[in-house]
């Protein structure tokens, strides 16, 4: 019998439950050693996994059953977006634990399937990508470091597998945004995938076409070489570029909120000032302005205490929660700027978060 109450979204508890009916014994029960093995696939350290134990079998008997399991998952989750093991915060949100693929196989339960797209790509829907939003997402995909205007696939792929969109949407994004079909993203493709992603998050069904509002003018006549079939809605092989797999899905999150609305960074900012991508006008402009930048960059000295150029997810929490948004956005945040999943980020991300 658990001695807390937790509390769980629609989708951690279908995550939850189907896990549960894979680890329980006959008894009903999980027992220690079977839960510290799952447990583990979190790569949270042993200490950390002993006081989430503690917590989560508080009677003391040696066995979880499926209350205390629950509570096991909600703290693991709490702990990887940055938080402390805390009883307290069992009744807060959180995103679905990543037990790596335990949980990454039930990810689709947290998540309706995407209902089929209109041919002509959904435009009863407004695409349109606002200024600040593609300001947002032009500083994102410079901070990826993009390379002659472009971004890998591989390094697009862990971009998107952050979402925990389902499989099918992340196929139909990547193939309505690989406009050229040349397995890279370029600054406007990248705000296009970036775009698409947040309709999704909001619960629009991902399109199977590029909707005609999405399609630059610049690539309008790649658009019509590169034309592809609807995508497929299977899992793509983890060494091909193709769309993003799933990684264990997210409760709905509203997207990362546009930076200040004083200027917007302009296609090819993010190249550096340097060569423009597709024929956009180059630009030194960027979303984060020199006095904006010279404050941030205050606040993470401070936080850098041993000067190394790099701060753990765990210190720079402590400033994010200060923000005082929702604990599972902030983490939607965190994995959107730790693209390289190290669990520390830079100046330059540090800004952009």
């Amino acid at each position: 019998m658990s001695l807390y109450a937790v509390s769980l979204s629609a989708g951690e508890k279908a995550v939850y439950e189907a896990l549960w009916k894979d680890v329980v014994d006959g008894n009903g029960q999980l027992d220690a050693g079977n839960a510290v093995t799952l447990l583990r696939e979190s790569k949270l350290p042993d200490g950390i996994l002993h006081e989430i134990w503690e917590i989560a079998d508080a009677p003391g008997e040696g066995y979880l059953l499926e209350a205390g399991f629950h509570i096991a998952l909600k703290l693991v989750a709490l702990k990887q977006a940055g938080n402390p093991v805390d009883k307290d915060l069992l009744t807060k949100d959180a995103v679905i634990a990543d037990l790596g693929p335990h949980t990454k196989k039930y990810a689709h339960l947290a998540h309706p399937p995407s209902a089929p797209a209109s041919k002509d790509g959904g435009d009863a829907v407004d695409w349109t990508i606002g200024d600040d939003d593609r300001a947002r997402y032009c500083e994102m995909f410079a901070s990826l470091g993009p390379v002659d205007g472009c971004i890998t696939g591989k390094k697009a792929r862990k971009v998107l597998m952050k979402t925990g969109l389902p499989t099918d949407a992340l196929g139909m994004i990547w193939e309505c945004s690989d406009i050229d079909g040349d397995g890279n993203l370029d600054q406007e493709e990248f705000c296009i995938a970036m775009a698409l992603v947040g309709r999704c998050l909001e619960g629009t069904p991902a399109p199977r076409t590029l909707p005609k509002a999405l399609m630059p003018p610049s690539k309008r006549a790649a658009g019509k070489q590169a034309a592809k079939p609807p995508a497929e809605t299977k899992t793509p092989e983890p060494e091909k570029v193709q769309a993003p797999p799933a990684r264990p899905a997210v409760t709905k999150v509203t997207p990362p909120p546009a930076p200040p609305t004083t200027a917007s960074a302009k296609p090819g900012a993010a190249d550096g000032g340097g060569s423009s991508t597709a024929g956009s006008a180059a630009s030194d402009e960027w979303v984060v302005k020199a006095g904006e930048r010279k404050t941030y960059d205050a606040f993470f000295k401070t936080a850098d205490k041993d000067g190394d150029g790099m701060v753990a997810g765990g210190d720079i929490m402590k400033i994010f929660l200060t923000s005082k948004l929702p604990k599972d956005t902030l983490a939607h945040i965190w994995n959107l700027v730790d693209v390289d999943d190290v669990g520390a980020i830079n100046a330059e991300q540090f800004a952009l978060a």
